[in-house]
């Protein structure tokens, strides 16, 4: 699979959780946020979070970004790989942090 495969992926998940969960979907009301993939091969994707769904993967970088990822392609599998075996696993436990709304709403991202 390759890298825009996988998150062509991970928006499809994220969009579906979004619309099968009213509290998520409840979080996420108001919520904009451009995110910049920057991996270290001089590949870049972005997307922007808005009216409570992901649309879709655009290739290339883009200014401003909200929130920018850089990191490597094999880290980034490694993350989404992880995120899967969790959610097959028991639900974590949730956490009580100052700012929650946008860490925990993009945690159902990655």
């Amino acid at each position: 699979m390759t890298m825009r495969e996988m998150l062509e992926d991970l928006i499809r998940k994220f969009n579906a959780k979004v619309a099968s969960d009213p509290a998520l979907r409840a979080e996420l009301v108001g919520l904009r946020k451009t995110v910049l993939i920057e991996l270290k091969d001089g590949t870049k994707y972005h997307f922007t979070l808005a009216d409570q769904r992901v649309a879709g993967l655009i290739d290339g970088g883009v200014d401003p970004a909200d929130i920018t990822i850089a990191t490597d392609a094999d880290t980034l599998r490694g993350l989404s790989s992880a995120r899967s075996a969790r959610s097959k696993r028991t639900p974590p436990a949730r956490s009580n942090r100052r700012n929650a709304r946008r860490p925990r709403a993009l945690s159902k991202f990655f």
